[in-house]
């Protein structure tokens, strides 16, 4: 089933970044995501957790942006706003913390608008 990647959260955009790292994703029985290289390596990615999307933030020179920030109206950490600049083109996605706005923007950024998500994980 397609997905917007506007709309993409927990363990649906945990499986689309797999994808989007070029990596096979796959779901489990219990209903998570796991990802396997082109060695068959198989592992069990948190890319809602700093330790996995650090590393995608940094090398894609994500920018991150807590809307509010910058102006008089207050902060609003539950709003963020991440961007890829490549080139002549500018990536945005937002989300209800950085790291849900940063990985939504590389999934958008790698793989399009919509992505085709398991049907299981809608």
């Amino acid at each position: 089933m397609k997905i917007s990647t506007k709309n993409l959260s927990g363990e649906a955009l945990n499986f689309v970044v797999c994808k989007a790292e070029g990596y096979t994703a796959e779901l489990t029985s219990y209903g998570t995501t796991c990802c396997r290289n082109e060695c068959g390596t198989i592992w069990h990615p948190a890319y809602l957790s700093w330790a996995d999307a650090g590393p995608i933030i940094e090398r894609e020179c994500i920018n991150l942006c807590c809307l509010g920030a910058g102006s008089e109206v207050p902060k609003n950490p539950d709003y963020w706003e991440a961007c890829i600049f490549d080139h002549d083109e500018l990536v945005c996605r937002f989300g209800a913390s950085a790291l849900e706005a940063a990985m939504r923007c590389f999934v958008a950024y790698k793989l399009g608008d919509e992505v085709e998500i398991p049907k299981e994980l809608k």
